[in-house]
């Protein structure tokens, strides 16, 4: 589905923007410890993976702008945070817990949703090899 959402800088994030290139969503909450225990895992495969095209994007479910800023500062986190407010995306993409990885191919497709977090960087492999040329 279709994702546009305000981001930390008061620009906007959208799928668009990431148009042929392999993207893992990630849905979670700074309240969320499971949550914060992948957020390394994470950024790691984003700059290992990103010479193959993989986009991560993080997408804050329903917490306050500060409070999401705070979190990203304070872990010096430089992945691309997009905030859902309301909680609408998060319903689109049948979000039923937190963290939620959507791992989205080249073509734009969903190819699968991993529930849960991300135990160790194998389990991640394996996930994205799913998305990755």
């Amino acid at each position: 589905p279709a994702l546009t959402l305000d981001n930390l800088s008061g620009g906007r994030i959208s799928l668009s923007d990431d148009a042929g290139r392999a993207v893992l969503l990630n849905f979670w909450a700074a309240w969320c410890a499971p949550c914060v225990e992948e957020m390394p895992l994470l950024a790691g495969a984003a700059a290992q993976y990103e010479g193959q095209g993989l986009a991560v994007v993080l997408v804050d479910v329903g917490e306050e702008v500060g409070v999401v800023r705070d979190f990203v500062d304070e872990r010096g986190l430089e992945l691309p945070v997009a905030l859902d407010m309301n909680n609408e995306t998060s319903y689109v993409y049948r979000v039923t817990g937190y963290p939620t990885s959507v791992l989205i191919d080249d073509q734009g497709r969903v190819v699968d949703v991993h529930r849960g977090v991300f135990t160790d960087g194998a389990v991640l492999r394996q996930e994205l090899t799913q998305i990755l040329p």
